[in-house]
């Protein structure tokens, strides 16, 4: 296979993945906010459907773990079959519909992961590698791809196996595997054709039926966006990884062209959520008015003072943009409009990152990748936490609250409340990850080997229990001593009426109210907002004091030691310790200080006003900003991408308008001649 093929699927994979996070994390986002009233718990299995297409995105771009990809890979099939039987039995009318509500539907949502653990059991243990089928595939891999099958992970179902007469035999537990996966396939096909057919003739027979237009309209949306939904994978994925199974049965070698396969699994994600924003009228809307605001933002940066025109006579881009600038947006629009903007960027940012770190680490990086990888991973999930939630940061004197505004949301109050908290846990766990950067960084620079070791495999998930445990108190905190009470939703009902123009009682938030008015108005201490504050404080600053301890320790170490060791090694400790200091130094002014800032301002009873609102700008630009430090000072990184440039930069410049440009240049003479 030639390198150009194979940088091709690179691209394309990882293209993909942009996209699939891009386009599931809208979707969820337009499921949680913009979903029509009737919906019900569909809306359940369409975040599970997006989700499951994220981590396989995600999964795809870094395949590691084979066994969990090959899970996914088989449990998708039969989440869509799930979605049918919901769908006929909700336009029937269905008593077994009841079999969804509540916990009951986590039973359904186990079907797709039994059938993703069949498939990886499948794939670990009859086509895990072994030595047979390592000596048959190491001329092809040397050939193919320049690899190696002792340095590589492979899952293959090989199904000859010659002995040592040269006879040749079949080797069963394969031939079982692919079976058994096969009437896993094709039972969630079945299922998915035969509730597909009766919806389609009840939703036929529903036209004639007293049921309002309205609802027509919506089960018929999304019955023709799960069809499509549906057979995206089964022809981007299933159909093709068939055709490959028969033709290894067959023993017919098709060569590069199996890499298509490749290329077709990798778009499915980025595709496969564009029917349900598309057909899904609700969706559809929403995502025209959210555009309309992105160019609004636009339009009142570059022409502030344009002169209003009526869209009927709009009849180009410049004059709609001077249309829109003269519309009001208001506090909470433009920074929805800003957390989008952040979260594409820390998107993009985070997963080019991931790229270089999979592909152009240097060699004596060891073990220290895959915390860089975890890292840039917590912040993508956390700027598409930080999208859906649209926390909204404002200081009302005695209290700093946090706040989801939930007025036209159709989800019930206490998800927006989990969802609340978790982003509190993400909030306080993120400088505890970085501590761990900075103990691994001194113990490699002192050569501790000992200690390192707890870093090998899977003991290095001990220590991301720590981020995770300190996140849990943050979480904690935020859900029990800063919870609604009838005391805080009193004190903050007139300023939330009056600033943000939002009612108390419709909206989700979190305050830790410092002081209540008893009976006869005296002020009084609330004790458990005090006691939540300072254990938030005290995790934050034990992460600090670590980071900083084992910061200046390593940073004195460098000095001595690093004189005695090869320039090379001393080159790459430098640049990660520098890129680690960077990279905690965006957090500490972007999230932490303006946090604490606001947390002082309500301890003094002073009211900060719409300045409040800069903490969620400052908090949905950290994730953008951080992965940043790391390209530009790691040089293996920054090479790869000044390669990437110049090579692109060469092409084109062979191309008819490259060569243009380049004739056009003007020659500019000085005295010595020209230049």
């Amino acid at each position: 296979m030639s390198s150009k093929w194979q940088a091709f699927q690179n691209i394309t994979q990882h293209i993909s993945t942009l996209f699939a996070l891009i386009l599931n994390g809208s979707l969820i986002h337009l499921v949680l906010k913009k979903s029509p009233n009737n919906l019900g718990v569909y809306k359940l299995l369409i975040i599970y459907t997006a989700t499951t297409e994220i981590v396989f995105t995600i999964l795809e771009i870094i395949v590691q773990p084979v066994t969990i990809y090959c899970e996914i890979f088989g449990s998708l099939l039969a989440i869509f079959s799930i979605q049918f039987i919901y769908r006929y039995w909700v336009v029937s009318g269905n008593e077994w519909i009841e079999s969804f509500s509540g916990f009951k539907i986590l039973l359904w949502l186990m079907i797709p992961v039994c059938c993703g653990s069949i498939w990886g059991l499948a794939a670990y243990f009859p086509c895990a590698p072994r030595p047979k089928s390592d000596q048959y595939l190491r001329k092809s891999l040397l050939d193919e791809f320049n690899l190696t099958v002792e340095d590589n992970l492979y899952i293959a179902p090989y199904f000859y196996e010659k002995s040592e007469n040269g006879t040749v035999e079949i080797y069963l537990p394969s031939f079982l595997s692919i079976v058994i996966d096969s009437i896993l396939i094709n039972i969630s096909i079945a299922t998915a054709f035969y509730f597909g057919f009766k919806c389609y003739s009840t939703l036929r027979k529903s036209k004639d039926m007293a049921s309002s237009q309205q609802y027509k309209s919506l089960q018929t949306q999304l019955f023709y966006s799960l069809v499509t939904q549906t057979l995206i994978p089964v022809f981007l994925m299933h159909i093709p990884a068939f055709a490959m199974f028969i033709l290894t049965f067959l023993e017919v070698d098709v060569g590069p062209l199996s890499g298509i396969v490749t290329v077709t699994i990798a778009l499915f994600p980025a595709i496969d959520p564009l029917p349900t924003l598309i057909i899904v009228k609700s969706y559809r809307n929403a995502i025209q008015s959210y555009l309309v605001l992105f160019l609004n933002a636009i339009a009142r940066c570059i022409a502030p003072g344009a002169i209003s025109t009526h869209p009927s006579h709009v009849r180009t881009l410049s004059l709609y943009f001077l249309l829109i600038s003269q519309r009001m947006i208001d506090w909470e629009n433009s920074q929805y409009a800003f957390q989008i903007i952040a979260a594409i960027l820390a998107t993009i940012s985070n997963s080019l990152l991931i790229y270089l770190i999979t592909h152009f680490s240097p060699k004596d990086i060891g073990d220290y990748k895959h915390l860089m990888l975890f890292i840039s991973m917590f912040e993508v999930v956390y700027a598409m936490l930080d999208l859906i939630v649209q926390p909204i940061f404002y200081s009302f004197r005695a209290t700093f609250t946090l706040i989801v505004n939930t007025t036209n949301s159709k989800i019930d109050k206490k998800f927006w409340e989990i969802m609340a908290v978790i982003y509190c846990g993400f909030f306080g766990s993120s400088m505890a990850i970085f501590s761990l950067h900075y103990v691994y960084r001194y113990w490699v620079i002192t050569g501790n080997s000992q200690n390192l070791s707890y870093f090998k495999g899977r003991q290095i998930f001990w220590w991301l229990v720590i981020p995770f445990s300190i996140g849990l108190i943050w979480a904690l905190v935020g859900y029990f001593p800063c919870y609604p009470r009838k005391g805080s939703s009193d004190y903050l009902r007139y300023g939330v009426q009056e600033k943000l123009s939002l009612d108390i009682d419709q909206i989700v938030y979190f305050a830790p109210y410092f002081y209540e008015k008893n009976d006869v108005g005296e002020d009084l201490i609330y004790w458990p907002s005090f006691v939540g504050v300072c254990l938030d404080s005290m995790s934050i600053n034990l992460s600090m004091f670590i980071v900083v301890f084992y910061g200046v320790k390593c940073w004195n170490k460098m000095r001595n030691i690093l004189t005695t060791t090869s320039s090379h090694l001393e080159s790459i400790q430098n640049q990660l310790f520098y890129a680690l200091v960077a990279q905690t130094i965006i957090p500490i002014f972007l999230m932490h200080i303006p946090a604490l800032t606001m947390f002082m301002f309500s301890f003094f009873e002073l009211d900060a006003g719409h300045l409040s609102g800069l903490v969620s700008f400052s908090i949905a630009l950290f994730p953008a900003l951080d992965p940043i430090p790391t390209i530009l000072i790691i040089s293996s990184y920054r090479d790869a991408i000044k390669k990437f440039v110049q090579k692109k930069c060469s092409k084109f410049r062979k191309t008819k308008i490259g060569k243009l440009l380049v004739k056009a240049q003007p020659t500019v003479k000085c005295s010595n001649g020209v230049m």
